[in-house]
């Protein structure tokens, strides 16, 4: 068990967006720990006088609130925008490790003005992007911790800084003391680089979604009136996302209902101007997660629409599997080779045709037995039991630093 340790937490997305893991894990870890969550850095790049005005706030004071016990947000000031989707290679080659410098220059100077005010002491230092190998060492912690969530060089928008993040990826999983990969592939591409790297892969908060299958449960109202069938997806709708595998869903089967439940974050391109044009689908926006087993609940079958062209998905293991399965949803996914051991439970597709073609075979088949393996595999695989993983690692590693 880890207890009475501090976790200054620098994340890649903010507290109160769709929850992702790195709130499922800090939630936990907050029960016997202290929190200190720094928010994402805005970039001057959006809405530059608004976020000037913002982001000076920090660099004079410390802008933060406690949102529950042990838990505390900090909001950090402005970071210098790198302009990856404008200038070449050539140039960013130059400019990226500048500026990546210079923000974290700006971080480090707000968070050590944070340790001051709140009186933290040799924190434990969890990190989630290569960006941020500069704060190592910065704070007297501890320990590092490197979370890795996603190749994020392989990301569309990083492809002309690829090399860059690569090399500081392969830099931080050196340097860190602990390195977790929350999927098999990025587990065994970082492992070589250091032996204190774990395999925490994604899970769900089994109590939480398994109040889909209770029958009291509400219907929204927004959902509550849509025709049956209902195929269901639940997260961010953004460049993951196969849009034309979703429009040919809508458009072979106009008497199914495709609900889209999550932040509309989709490239806007003619693709998504046609399925907005659709009657028969439903974007209903982002729920806050304690109302997101009620949606699950309205789902007939809940897929995972992945554009499979995308590498990063091809590392990745979602984190919505677990929650549709705890939810007793039947489950159709594009295919993705990290998901294999699944293969008994959910349906995975190598074409838009075979991937309607499972939803019909859901539909019309009763799947008791899937649905009670979904959610036994779903109970096994809960964010407590991750949680305690994690906590078993750091306090070897500090019990190991004690003792050296």
């Amino acid at each position: 068990m880890l207890e009475g340790e501090t976790i200054l937490c620098i994340s890649l997305s903010s507290w109160f967006s769709l929850w992702r893991s790195r709130q499922q894990i800090m939630s936990r870890l907050c029960k016997e720990n202290r929190v200190i969550f720094i928010e994402p850095q805005k970039s001057l790049s959006i809405s530059f006088f608004k976020d000037l005005k913002n982001g000076l706030k920090p660099l004079l004071g410390i802008d933060h609130v406690e949102i529950q016990k042990n838990l505390e947000i900090c909001y950090p000031p402005f970071s210098l925008p790198l302009f990856g989707h404008i200038l070449n290679k050539k140039v960013l080659k130059v400019t990226t490790p500048f500026i990546v410098k210079m923000n974290s220059l700006i971080l480090k100077r707000y968070i050590k003005k944070v340790q001051k005010h709140l009186k933290i002491e040799k924190p434990l230092l969890w990190i989630y992007h290569p960006f941020h190998f500069e704060l190592l060492g910065a704070f007297h912690e501890k320990l590092t911790i490197f979370y890795v969530i996603d190749e994020i060089s392989w990301y569309a928008r990083n492809d002309r800084i690829s090399d860059i993040l690569e090399e500081y990826d392969a830099l931080l999983c050196k340097k860190a003391d602990i390195v977790f990969a929350c999927s098999n592939a990025l587990h065994i591409k970082r492992k070589p680089l250091n032996n204190n790297t774990y395999l925490i892969e994604n899970a769900a908060d089994f109590t939480h979604f398994n109040k889909a299958q209770d029958a009291s449960l509400k219907m929204p109202e927004d959902i509550k009136d849509i025709r049956h069938p209902i195929i269901g997806f639940s997260g961010c709708l953004a460049w993951h996302i196969d849009i034309d595998l979703l429009i040919e869903i809508a458009r072979t089967h106009p008497e199914w209902s495709l609900v889209l439940v999550g932040p509309d974050e989709l490239p806007k391109s003619d693709s998504y101007y046609h399925i907005k044009s659709m009657n028969n689908v439903f974007f209903l926006g982002e729920k806050n997660i304690r109302l997101l087993p009620n949606y699950l609940k309205s789902f007939d079958v809940a897929i995972m629409p992945y554009d499979i062209k995308t590498h990063a998905i091809a590392a990745s293991t979602p984190l919505k599997t677990f929650e549709y399965l705890a939810a007793g949803k039947p489950v159709v996914c594009v295919k993705l080779p990290l998901m294999n051991e699944l293969k008994e439970i959910v349906k995975f597709a190598d074409t838009p045709q075979e991937f309607i073609f499972h939803i019909e075979g859901f539909l019309k088949r009763k799947s008791d037995e899937v649905i009670k393996q979904g959610i036994e595999e779903a109970r096994k695989n809960t964010w407590d039991n991750r949680v305690a993983k994690i906590c078993e690692h750091i306090s070897n590693a500090l019990q190991e630093q004690s003792t050296a």
